[in-house]
This record gives structure tokens, C-alpha cells and sequence, in this order.
């Protein structure tokens, strides 16, 4: 299939089917791994195709037990290993990152893909940070800056962000919505997602290849936080349509292992149906990922950056 003609109705195992000299021998690395996922479906297109070794980090070894089960018989040659770690603890953080360190492979792909759409209830987690922040933008902050040493000279980093980081750009100032007093749970998820964003510019301005994407739009247990007139609201508001989970993490794979997204005029770039598209404006200033980025290393005790 011709790349230019993919766009939202395409399917994640087409697109892994066409990078498949890319994704053979490599090692990858997944946050946020779980039964009925985007991301166990990213792994499931991946597994037929010769992967060198699946890294499945989730919050618990049952989850990843659950996503290889299926797998394991149909690609006998491929490798699945569980990490386990819990975004919402820096603690858990540094102990996940010590056991990447512990491998003998280098990591190929880096797919930040945990998050938290907008908790209906204001909580922070044990770091005192507003939890989706906490998880979506810290804590995969915090994981790639301690594994960086552990990525291939040529590894790709991809951050899953969301269309709905319009709504809100990031606000160092009050991360924590003045304890809970001013607290939206569509704001929250926002700012968290324009926090990926400005990251992975802010990557790409370091020397790594880095892309954000925003996922499709399916039915996952990451939308539980929405009604169903809240999810028809947004789909509408942003232009959407809802995609079945081989369409909606299709991006995934295109973000992983497309060549062209090594090229400096595209490296930091904004993906959505398998094509570059464009985040909102405020994502591109660089004074502003900057500042989130000295932030961020003083919230999480660790200063990184370069490649």
C-alpha cells in the first residue's frame, strides 16, 4: 500500500507490514501496556514482523501476561519481557529504570504511551504532583531521561499525546490547579498533552529523534473517564471520527519506524493518520518548552538532555 494514501481508516498491521525491514531485529520499549490497549495492539501488529525483543512495561506483571498469551504461540522467535513500573511514583520510576539498565540489549524505540485522561476527582500522587501530569508528562520525563544512556546511537523516542492538548497549554506556575480549587479534569489531560509536546521539541532540539502523535480516537479503557456524549463531543469539536484500536494505534507504528521522521526537517514532529500535521501554536515556542524543560528536571531531581 502507497504511505500517502493512509490516513484515519488505516490499520496499525498494514503499516507494520510496510516498515517490516525496520521493525525486524529491533528492540522496543512500551509504557502503559494493557488487555484491549492501543498499545498491546502496537505490540500485536509488531510481533509477526521479527522484533528482536518486546519490552512491555506496565503497572503489573498480570497485564503483561494477559497482552503476550495470544502472541507468544504465533512468533515463537520473538522475545516479550514484563517491566514493571508505576508512573505515578518516581520511586517505581528509578527502580524500572535500574532493570532497563540491566539488559544487555539497547533500546531501538522508545514509545512513551501511559497517560490518564482527566481524573473526575482532583488527586495527586505520592510526589504531591497532579496525578495525570504526574503520569503523562513527569513521569515519562523522568524514565526517558534515566534509560537515555540505555538508547541505541539511532533509537527513536514517540510520546502518545492527543489532539485535545488545544484546549490547554501547560502551566508551570500552578501545576496544581491551586490544590484542587480550580481543577478541570479536561484541562488537566490537556496540559499534560501539550506538555508532550513541548518535550519532544525540546528532544529533537537536543540531538534525539523524537515524534509526538495523537493516537485514534477508539474505545478504550483510557476513554472511561468520559460519557459517551462527552467522547461525541469531542470527536466533533476536534474533527474526529471514532477508529477501531488497529486504526487508532496505526500512528503508533507509523511514528515508530517511518525513515523519513529521522530527517531533521521533520524530527519533533507532530503526527496524526500516519502524516505530519501540525500542533497548536503554542506547542512551538521554544521559550516556553525550555522553561517546562528546567521545570520538569527540578520537579523530578534530574537534570538531562544532551545526546
Amino acid at each position: 500500500m502507497d504511505p500517502s494514501i493512509w490516513g484515519a481508516k488505516t490499520d496499525a498491521s498494514t503499516v507494520a507490514e510496510y516498515y517490516h525491514n525496520q521493525i525486524a531485529g529491533k528492540t522496543i520499549l512500551i509504557t502503559g501496556v494493557s488487555p484491549g490497549s492501543l498499545a498491546a495492539e502496537y505490540v500485536k501488529a509488531l510481533a509477526p514482523h521479527g522484533p528482536k525483543l518486546l519490552v512491555l512495561a506496565s503497572r503489573n506483571i498480570s497485564n503483561f501476561q494477559a497482552v503476550i498469551a495470544p502472541l507468544k504461540e504465533k512468533n515463537p522467535t520473538v522475545s516479550f519481557r514484563p517491566l514493571v513500573v508505576d508512573l505515578a511514583s518516581q520511586k517505581s520510576i528509578r527502580k524500572a529504570a535500574d532493570e532497563v539498565h540491566s539488559y544487555e540489549e539497547s533500546i531501538d524505540v522508545l514509545v512513551n504511551n501511559a497517560s490518564l485522561n482527566g481524573m473526575k476527582k482532583y488527586s495527586v500522587t505520592e510526589d504531591e504532583f497532579e496525578t495525570a501530569f504526574a503520569v503523562g508528562h513527569l513521569g515519562h520525563f523522568l524514565f526517558t531521561g534515566l534509560i537515555a544512556d540505555k538508547l541505541s546511537p539511532k533509537a527513536r523516542i514517540v510520546v502518545v499525546s492527543s489532539m485535545m492538548h488545544w484546549m490547554a497549554d501547560v502551566n508551570m506556575e500552578d501545576p496544581n490547579f491551586d490544590n484542587g480549587k480550580t481543577y478541570d479534569k479536561d484541562v488537566a489531560y490537556a496540559r499534560t498533552k501539550s506538555a508532550n509536546i513541548h518535550m519532544i521539541k525540546a528532544l529533537a532540539r537536543r540531538g534525539f529523534n523524537a515524534v509526538v502523535l495523537h493516537p485514534g480516537v477508539a474505545k478504550t479503557g483510557m476513554m472511561r473517564e468520559f460519557t459517551d456524549a462527552e467522547a461525541e463531543k469531542l470527536v466533533e469539536e476536534f474533527n474526529l471520527e471514532f477508529q477501531t484500536n488497529q486504526q487508532a494505534s496505526a500512528t503508533y507504528v507509523y511514528g515508530s519506524f517511518a525513515p523519513e521522521l529521522s530527517d531533521t526537517a521533520l524530527n519533533g514532529a507532530f503526527l496524526k493518520d500516519c502524516k505530519v500535521d501540525e500542533a497548536a501554536p503554542f506547542c512551538e515556542v521554544e521559550g516556553v518548552g525550555e522553561r517546562l524543560w528546567k521545570a520538569s528536571e527540578r520537579w523530578v531531581g534530574l537534570e538531562w538532555g544532551s545526546r
